[in-house]
């Protein structure tokens, strides 16, 4: 009877920055609903460097929520904190760049050239010219309740350029250069993680290098003989 005419009920809530965000029956339901986050994002990688980490500072508690926010299942509540980063369409404006058509346009913002039209009727699209502004429809990511960061372990080997070193030479007049030697580039064997969050790639950094192959410089006379 209580709960059925107090506007707010007690349970174990997700709390942040002292907000609850979602609440469920028990303390252990509220757990797997944050290893539930974790593993929603943490699956899509191809290569864990380490275990998801929830970005906001999160703790667990039995609080009085509003019944809206309450769940009956881990899943539900996991649903429920991520239902707002599915993307939406808004209205924004796209300046024409050099080679666009508008076709290709549309295609490219996930558009038919007949909703194109709908959103500019003023403008012929098939004259369009550099500079010239018109209405598409973008993919906006909402803000979801919580976020989950994971990083993705990948390795790849990348050339390293050749370092130029110029040399003063008495021979060459000043102004004049000429290659000595052209030099020769390196190699190194980089493992980068790649960070998501939410599932949307935020940045990326090196965490380990080792050098294959050491770069030669390249060595450039620089003139220096009186003219």
């Amino acid at each position: 009877m209580h709960d059925a005419i107090s506007p707010v009920l007690p349970r174990w809530a997700i709390i942040v920055d002292g907000n609850a965000l979602v609440a469920v029956d028990t303390r252990e339901e509220a757990a797997e609903v944050l290893e539930l986050a974790k593993l929603k994002f943490g699956k899509l990688a191809k290569n864990l460097l380490e275990e998801p980490q929830i970005k906001e500072s999160v703790s667990v508690g039995m609080v009085s929520v509003s019944p809206s926010i309450c769940r009956k299942t881990p899943r539900e509540a996991v649903e429920y904190l991520f239902a707002d980063a599915a993307p939406v369409k808004s209205s924004e404006v796209y300046s024409v760049r050099k080679g666009d058509i508008a076709g290709a346009i549309a295609a490219r913002h996930g558009m038919k050239l007949g909703d194109l039209q709908a959103l500019n009727p003023r403008i012929n699209l098939h004259r369009l010219q550099i500079g010239d502004r018109i209405r598409i429809k973008a993919l906006k990511a909402c803000k979801a309740k919580l976020t989950v960061v994971v990083r993705d372990l990948s390795e790849r080997v990348e050339s390293v350029p050749a370092p130029v070193r110029r040399v003063s030479s008495a021979r060459l007049y000043a102004g004049k250069m000429a290659e000595i030697s052209p030099g020769r580039s390196g190699q190194r064997r980089v493992k980068v993680a790649t960070i998501y969050e939410n599932g949307r790639a935020v940045g990326s950094e090196i965490v380990e290098e080792d050098v294959l192959r050491e770069p030669a410089p390249r060595r450039i006379a620089v003139g220096i003989k009186p003219r």
